[in-house]
């Protein structure tokens, strides 16, 4: 049993980083906001929550697929980023995953609407968020009245 887990592992580790990061043409950044989340940790129910660490939801934040970058103000007035280490298209949904100070984070967003979803973890707990998100050139577009 041990031995078909190393290979499984194997596997996964030899194919996974070659077909998530091949995305032939970069998706248009989007700018995406956390409105509700729950706090989940071990032998507990998850809790709704306001907040993610010291920041308050709604949170924004903006996608740029061509930076690999994930970046946010923080409530003091900081531009926050976190470099995406695996970026996917899979079933109609763009994946980006990466890792900070700790945590783990994943970001699931419906290619073409806006419905989004992310998850911080821990080993102690996890946070999961659920938002929109929009195309940045339609933001601008309706910047300039269009």
């Amino acid at each position: 049993m041990q031995g078909n887990r190393a290979i499984l592992a194997a596997v996964l580790a030899a194919a996974w980083p070659a077909a998530a990061d091949t995305l032939p043409v970069a998706p248009e950044d989007r700018v995406c906001t956390i409105e509700k989340g729950s706090v989940c940790r071990a032998n507990e129910e998850c809790k709704p929550t306001a907040t993610i660490g010291r920041e308050k939801l709604p949170l924004k934040f903006t996608v740029s697929f061509d930076d690999r970058m994930v970046m946010a103000a923080t409530g003091a007035g900081y531009i926050s980023s976190s470099a995406a280490s695996i970026i996917a298209r899979d079933d109609g949904q763009l994946i980006l995953q990466g890792i900070e100070h700790g945590f783990s984070w994943s970001i699931v967003i419906r290619e073409h609407g806006n419905v989004m979803s992310t998850g911080l973890s821990t080993a102690e707990g996890s946070f999961v968020g659920y938002g929109t998100c929009t195309l940045v050139e339609e933001l601008r577009a309706k910047a300039k009245g269009g």
